[in-house]
């Protein structure tokens, strides 16, 4: 059974006529879920192998958004540091300093929670 685009099921083989069997149920985009009326043409096992297909993509597509924002962050962070280092040229006052040590603070409590 393929799993997105046009779905076609393998129903046996024809001896006659010396090729598959071959019933298209329907299409699928890949990112939505299928109609009743479709799920009503699969079989228990079609249904099994396309909830299987879906928690695989599901969790694909978790893990490279996760990715895309760690990286995002890490790009943020090395701006955050050439700008504390640009920052290392100034005189900074105590409440400045104290407002940076607070955002970085915050930034790493909201990471990994509060480790004290």
């Amino acid at each position: 059974m393929a799993l997105a685009g046009c779905l076609p099921a393998y129903r046996g083989y024809d001896r006659e006529k010396k090729r598959a069997k071959v019933e298209l149920l329907g299409s699928l985009d890949q990112w939505h879920e299928p109609t009743k009326d479709l799920l009503g043409k699969f079989s228990e096992a079609e249904k099994v192998e396309l909830a299987a297909h879906q928690a695989t993509r599901r969790a694909a597509d978790h893990a490279r958004q996760t990715q895309a924002e760690v990286d995002r962050l890490c790009q943020k962070l090395a701006d955050a540091r050439k700008e504390a280092e640009a920052l290392r040229k100034h005189t900074l006052s105590d409440e400045q300093k104290l407002q940076i040590v607070t955002a970085i603070s915050r930034a790493k409590d909201s990471l990994f929670g509060n480790l004290a």
